[in-house]
């Protein structure tokens, strides 16, 4: 499926949209109809970019597009006022948005590059991270494997104590874990990888392709 059918946006009752692995280039701007929407599942694809109109999807909790070949986020995602959960990794991002301190719900985020996508084109390559994430005061999880950050600039930015690393073998690679409770489960496998037609599950509440992703 290179592009989402229109007829999608005009389901205004939609508070889940799950598009994982297909040949998405782009999401459509209308993708603003769906004012329901909670989470939005759109990872190994081939996104360049998020439409600015995701910004106003206000009731949005979870944002999900890994494995895609995004080189920005969007500075409007702090428009996002709900979002506990947000998954990028394994793109091309080098920064990210100073404005990304403005999501106070926010509990985890993801810029690891996954496992085995070691070899991969797509990495992210963040060095450094804003000052302003200090500012996320409910901050459970943060994964950055993978890139150039290291041990001394996750401590300075983060200005808190409990703080857990593990090195992984190739370089000084963190997998760091910010943790106020518990450690994060797994995250959860695709296991339904039937696109067909007759798969789709497309009512009022619901437009998926699969089923397994974190909630």
């Amino acid at each position: 499926m290179s592009k989402v059918s229109e007829a999608v946006f005009d389901l205004t009752e939609l508070e889940e949209l799950d598009l994982p692995d297909n040949y998405l280039e782009e999401l459509p701007t209308s993708i603003n109809k769906l004012k329901n929407l909670k989470r939005l599942i759109s990872e190994v694809n081939q996104l360049r970019e998020l439409p600015q109109a995701i910004a106003e999807l206000s009731n949005l909790t979870v944002l999900s597009v890994s494995k895609n070949q995004l080189s920005v986020l969007p500075s409007n995602i702090k428009h996002l006022k709900n979002l506990w959960r947000l998954y990028s990794s394994s793109q091309q991002l080098t920064m990210l948005p100073d404005e990304i301190g403005e999501l106070k719900e926010l509990e985890w985020l993801n810029e690891r590059m996954e496992t085995g996508d070691y070899s991969s084109k797509y990495k992210n390559q963040l060095t450094t991270l804003p000052d302003d994430i200090g500012e996320l005061k409910k901050l459970k999880v943060l994964l950055v494997a993978g890139n150039p950050v290291t041990l001394e600039e996750m401590i300075q930015v983060m200005k808190i104590q409990k703080i857990s690393s593990h090195t992984y073998e190739t370089g000084v690679l963190f997998h760091l874990s910010f943790l106020f409770g518990s450690p994060p489960p797994p995250q959860a496998s695709h296991e339904n990888t039937d696109t067909s037609k007759e798969n789709l599950n497309l009512d009022k509440t619901s437009y998926s392709r699969f089923r397994g992703m974190p909630r």
